[in-house]
């Protein structure tokens, strides 16, 4: 009897201890409060965009480029002067006489070294670019000229029939700066560049009216020349910024837009010297040390070809492209308007460029 009741007594121990322990009190009036879970969007890796690196044999992490630039560079407020139809004696007519601009050749050369960090590279380029252009346009009888670019002292009420205007410049840009290339996608590719620019651009313009004695409405004038030159000279130096992209379309093949921007402290010396053989007597006028900031921007589309040769210990990359470049208020030519008094202004034109350029580069 004893020993049936044992096996009861200890079933009877077990639910008394089960019944002990506490069990959780709800409401249902309100929710089960629950442990927070970790979010899944608060678990991504940190982003890390593969390097697009050119990858050649016993590389020595240099690229070298050149540049074939045939550019043409054009400025506002260039315009000599008015053509003036005098052939009716009720109306007077006139046509501004528009610069013409022509396509010149320059180069651009250049250098980068592949850094070990995070696969940068440090780059420096050199771009120069001289331009002398010329305008001398046709007049017809019955025409003569009346000056724009000319100080109204200098240019008087005199009749004049020619002109010939000379406009020349010379470019020269040194860029350095970091730079990464990367990948965005499969195709896609960016590469994005900061640094510093020094820029050195000077400006002629020269410009010659011709006169002959005779008699326009009752105006008489006498036989002489004038002569003009003007000139602008500046140095610049500022931050670079930009983006280049490249669309890999296979074969080597890509499409290629680039564009950058800077801004430059800038300081200008300006000159200016007409004289005539009209009226006998000489102006010269200076400027010196005009402090400002400049901006630029520019913008290339295009398309190049890259393909490793030698077995892989070079790669060779050709593209071509056309661009345009704007270099807002660099014409400092100041204008004068009163006979009486330096009375002017400075129209403040812009310099542009437009071209196509041809680049080699090879890594090694």
């Amino acid at each position: 009897m004893k020993r049936t009741l044992l096996p009861i007594a200890l079933l009877m121990l077990t639910i008394s201890g089960f019944s002990q322990q506490d069990m959780p009190i709800t409401d249902e009036s309100e929710p089960p409060v629950r442990s927070p879970k970790p979010s899944s969007r608060n678990k991504f890796p940190p982003a890390y965009n593969a390097p697009n690196k050119i990858a050649v044999r016993s590389s020595f992490s240099l690229n070298t480029n050149f540049s074939f630039l045939y550019w043409m560079p054009m400025e506002d407020n260039l315009e000599p002067g008015v053509m003036i139809d005098t052939n009716s004696a009720t109306l007077t007519k006139g046509e501004i006489i528009d610069f013409d601009f022509e396509y010149k050749p320059g180069f651009n050369i250049g250098i980068s070294y592949g850094l070990e960090r995070d696969h940068w590279d440090f780059s420096a380029n050199y771009t120069r670019l001289r331009s002398e252009m010329k305008t001398t346009p046709n007049i017809t009888a019955g025409n003569h000229i009346s000056p724009i670019i000319l100080m109204p002292q200098i240019a008087g009420t005199n009749n004049y029939n020619s002109v010939t205007e000379k406009w020349h410049l010379t470019l020269d840009f040194i860029d350095a700066g970091l730079s990464r290339s990367y990948f965005n996608g499969t195709q896609l590719t960016f590469r994005y560049f900061l640094g510093a620019r020094g820029a050195w651009i000077y400006q002629n313009l020269n410009c010659q009216f011709g006169s002959v004695g005779n008699s326009v409405r009752g105006i008489s004038t006498s036989n002489g020349v004038v002569d003009s030159t003007l000139k602008s000279n500046s140095w610049a130096v500022g931050p670079r910024i930009g983006l280049n992209g490249n669309w890999m379309v296979g074969n080597g093949l890509r499409f290629y837009g680039n564009g950058g921007a800077d801004l430059l402290f800038t300081r200008y010396d300006l000159n200016r010297e007409e004289s005539s053989t009209l009226l006998n007597f000489t102006y010269k006028m200076n400027e010196k040390q005009i402090n400002t900031l400049r901006t630029h921007l520019d913008l290339e589309l295009g398309l190049g070809w890259g393909s490793h040769f030698c077995q892989n210990k070079w790669y060779l990359d050709l593209s071509a492209g056309y661009g345009f470049q704007v270099f807002f208020d660099q014409n400092m030519f100041r204008t004068f308007y009163n006979s009486n008094s330096f009375i002017g202004e400075t129209p403040h034109g812009n310099l542009y460029i437009q071209g196509l350029t041809v680049k080699a580069e090879l890594d090694f």
